[in-house]
Order: structure tokens, then C-alpha cells, then sequence
């Protein structure tokens, strides 16, 4: 038997039904990943906020790798380990592919301006709820709705489980 998986779609040589697999099921490929496959970032504010010169270039990319980071957190908007220990600067710096010297000072800069908090357990983006707040108010709905299609015969079967 041959099987194949195509954008999500299971297929088989023999078989006569397709199961689809919904991406919330597929995308916890690393272990400790959250949820979360995207941020929301307000291009006005990003654009024309306090972000755009506060920071330098290099220090904004800085903090857009610290936010995704802070998005597929087990503990959403804190960037930790498994274990919420706080990684090493050093691990971050490696991780975003930049020195260290640059991530020191985005972070400096971040906590003065309030941006983020550092404690043991790692860096909290500060009112991470409020800025990604739409993806907290459509949790319920999509798992509410967790649809597994699978054709068989012709059925449309539907597990809202």
C-alpha cells in the first residue's frame, strides 16, 4: 500500500476514502510548540509607533523573533523552556542568528520602555492578552468546531469532538 499526505489530504493507492487532517493537529511537529501559528502584529502602530524610533533596525527584528517566540510558548506571550526556566541570551541570540551584544541591547531597551519584563522563569511580553487578543477570543469557537471531514462512500462524516 501506498500512502501519501498532500497538503494535508491522506491518500492511499487502494483506498477509497481521503481523511483530512486539520492543521491544529499537524503542526505541533517540535515538541513544546504551542498552539499558536501566528501573531497579530497592527501594521499602524508598528509603522508609525513608538517601536519604529525607539528601535533601530536591527534591534525591531529583534523584537518581531522575540514576539513569534513568545507565540508558540507554551504559556503564551512567555519565552521560556519546557520547564519555564528563562533560556540564556546567548541560546536567543543563536536561535535569532544575531550577536549578542545586539539582543542584549533590544532587551535593554524593551524593558526600559516597559515592552518586556525578565524574570526567572524568562521574558514576559508585557500585555501580551490585550495586543493578541483575537486569537485568545477565537479559541472557543475553533475548538468548538474541530472538523475532521473524512469521505467514505460518499458520506461526510463530521466529528465536532
Amino acid at each position: 500500500m501506498q500512502t501519501s499526505i498532500i497538503a494535508g489530504v491522506q491518500q492511499s493507492s487502494y483506498q477509497s476514502h481521503t481523511k483530512v487532517i486539520p492543521k491544529s493537529y499537524r503542526r505541533h511537529a517540535m515538541r513544546g510548540m504551542g498552539k499558536r501559528s501566528w501573531i497579530k502584529l497592527y501594521v499602524n502602530s508598528f509603522l508609525g509607533g513608538s517601536v519604529r524610533y525607539q528601535l533601530t533596525a536591527s534591534e525591531r527584528s529583534v523584537w518581531i523573533d522575540l514576539l513569534c517566540l513568545a507565540g508558540i510558548s507554551n504559556t503564551p506571550g512567555l519565552i521560556s523552556d519546557n520547564d519555564n526556566r528563562a533560556y540564556p541570551h546567548s541560546f536567543l541570540a543563536n536561535r535569532f542568528n544575531v550577536p549578542l551584544r545586539l539582543l542584549k541591547s533590544t532587551l535593554s531597551k524593551c524593558i526600559e520602555e516597559g515592552r518586556i519584563t525578565e524574570d526567572d522563569q524568562g521574558l514576559h511580553i508585557t500585555n501580551w492578552t490585550n495586543y493578541q487578543s483575537e486569537y485568545l477570543r477565537q479559541r472557543h469557537y475553533r475548538e468548538k468546531n474541530k472538523i475532521i471531514d473524512v469521505l467514505w462512500n460518499g458520506e461526510r462524516l463530521i466529528d465536532t469532538s
